[in-house]
């Protein structure tokens, strides 16, 4: 059997415009999350994301604004390391974009005790063979 090329992802990506420039777009956002995230605090740098890259302000996204209060107050390090790695910009916007968080599924309501649900645990009961189940089973009935 003949063994297939398989064309790496990279010529693929750069084959197609559209694809290209979004994965360029992507590298670079990258590039630039890798900078700023070193300047920061980690557990900060970890819910720090690029909003945009394009223009002279550099746009930020947190998900909370105490994480967005700390980015403002070293925005001028993080220019400065910008600017150390030869990136151009003039300033830093900083927007809040809480994440939505799932809703709870509903409580699930608790079973009443009652007689119908009583006599299929009794009816197991009388049909099995003396052991220690069956008498676990006796002493679940006898105390409801």
């Amino acid at each position: 059997m003949k063994r297939v090329a398989l064309t790496p992802l990279a010529r693929i990506l750069a084959a197609d415009a559209q694809l290209g420039s979004w994965n360029a777009r992507r590298e670079r956002e990258a590039a630039l999350l890798a900078v700023v995230r070193r300047a920061l605090p980690r557990p900060v740098a970890e819910r720090v994301f690029v909003a945009s890259g394009e223009g002279p302000t550099l746009e930020l996204a947190t998900a909370s604004g105490a994480i967005a209060s700390v980015v403002r107050q070293t925005g001028p390090d993080i220019l400065a390391r910008l600017a150390a790695e030869r990136w151009e910009f003039s300033g830093i916007r900083v927007r809040v974009q809480p994440r939505q968080t799932p809703r709870e599924p509903p409580k699930p309501l608790p079973r009443q005790w009652d007689s119908a649900s009583r006599r299929p645990l009794a009816a197991l009961q009388g049909r099995l063979p003396p052991g220690p189940l069956k008498a676990a089973l006796a002493r679940l009935l006898k105390s409801r």
